[in-house]
Formats: structure tokens, sequence, C-alpha cells
């Protein structure tokens, strides 16, 4: 806190994935591309726990990020991100706006792993760079020491498997401390295999991230899969924002159009 009482980061503590599936219930979420806070709003709004702002496949970075950030502060949602740049810089100005969560895409090795938890760690844990005049430590060295306590214990580490290597190595990447769940990337994997992701070869990858994730006291993370167990899961992203709104204004489209346009009277 601040000397006048005032601080930057929410003032609610917000639940965390561990906490919801404590209790028997795995979180949800949605990635967003969209630049407008206005979507992560939207997400809070329809019941979602989490945003996941996507900086791999979208233009977005820490600056359209920052937005998204306050918006889901204010909406009492969590906030992550899938990072585009792994490097420690990269890392650390995505954590210095108060980013909650990282999700790694790519994740081929425990070492890749390693490297990304110990950009969220300052020294001699880690290689994260020190400075209080951010946005996560409310701009002010008052409570510092309390705030990288806190930041380094909530921060949420998620790798995504979407190879052949990341998922022969999954265990390995299940071990690694800093980890709290384990993200099957099934799109990207199935392309690589060559089959489609409503395959027994998907389902099957699903089932050696869930028990390496089990192995390792953690839970397993992912879309919905067709006809797959998925009751160990400790949390799902049901979609892309933009993806998402495009099937919605095509039902919506499907829907009406036929009726409405045979309304009109010719010429």
């Amino acid at each position: 806190m601040t000397p006048r009482g005032r601080t930057v980061r929410p003032v609610r503590r917000l639940e965390t994935i561990a906490e919801m599936n404590a209790r028997g219930e795995a979180a949800l979420g949605i990635f967003v591309g969209s630049t407008d806070p206005s979507i992560t709003e939207s997400v809070a709004a329809a019941g979602y726990d989490f945003v996941v702002i996507d900086c791999e496949h979208t233009p977005m970075d820490p600056l359209t990020t920052l937005p998204h950030v306050r918006a889901a502060e204010a909406a009492g949602i969590r906030v992550f991100a899938r990072l585009w740049d792994l490097s420690p810089a990269a890392v650390q100005r995505f954590l210095d706006i108060d980013v909650q969560g990282l999700i790694i895409p790519h994740a081929d090795s425990a070492e890749s792993v390693e490297a990304v938890v110990a950009a969220t760690r300052r020294p001699p844990r880690g290689v994260r760079g020190t400075c209080p005049i951010v946005r996560g430590a409310g701009y002010s060295r008052e409570g510092w020491d309390e705030y990288v306590a806190s930041s380094e214990e909530d921060i949420f580490i998620s790798p995504i498997i979407e190879s052949a290597a990341g998922l022969e190595n999954v265990d390995a990447i299940a071990a690694v401390e800093g980890v709290d769940l384990v993200y099957l990337g099934a799109v990207d994997l199935a392309a690589e295999m060559g089959v489609p992701v409503a395959s027994p070869e998907i389902a099957d990858a699903w089932r050696s991230v869930a028990a390496a994730a089990e192995r390792h006291g953690k839970r397993a993370m992912g879309p919905l899969l067709p006809d797959v167990d998925q009751s160990e899961a400790g949390a799902f992203v049901l979609g892309m924002d933009l993806g998402v709104l495009t099937a919605s204004l095509r039902q919506l489209l499907d829907s009406t159009a036929p009726a409405v346009r045979k309304r009109m009277r010719a010429g």
C-alpha cells in the first residue's frame, strides 16, 4: 500500500485456479486477440474466470495488453498472456504491468520452461530485473518486499505441449517447479502429426499430458476435445474472442437472413 492507503493493484483477492480445482471446479477462459478491452469486460460479464491475451498470433504487445489488465482487474477475473517472445526482457515487461500468468507456447523441453520460470523470479531464485516504479508494484517502493513475495507466489505458468518433442518430454516439463498446469496445444500438435484434432492420436496425447501432470501433483489444461474424458482437467480455454464473435454472427445471419430478406418486395 502507498502511504495514503491507495494501490494500483486490485484490493480484492482473486481466487486462484488451484483454489477452484480444490473445490472440484475447472476454470474456464477465452483467448483474446482484439485490442479493445471491452472484449475482456464482456468475457467477465459472461461469467468466465480468466482471459488469455494472445500475443503470439495477434499484434498484441504490452502496450495493447495493459488496458485488458485494467479491465480484468476491474471486472474481477484473472488475466494471463500467451507470449511470442520468451526472453527475460519480454517476460519482465508483461509482469511489470501486472499480467498474472504466462502461457508458454512451443514448450519442447524442461530446460526451455525452466528459463521462463527463472524470468519470473528475482535473484537469487531467477533473473527478473528489479524496478519498484512499475504498475505491478503500485509505482512505489512502499510494500516492495510484500509485492515481490506475492507476485512470485501468485504467478501462473502453463507450458503448451504442441509438438512431438514436447510430448516426448512432457513428464520432465510437468516436473518443473513453478509450472501450475500443463496445456495441450491440440491444433498445432494435430498439424504436426498430420491428423484431425478429433482423432485418437490427439486423445492419446491428452491422456499423456494429463497423466504426466498428475504424476507431479498438477493438472492438465487445454481445449475441449470431443468424446474424450477430460474430468481431470484444471482449466479449459473455450475458444478465441474473434472466432466466437464470427461464429455468433454467422449463426445470427443464418437464422434470420432467409426470412428477413424475403420480406422485401422485389422492385
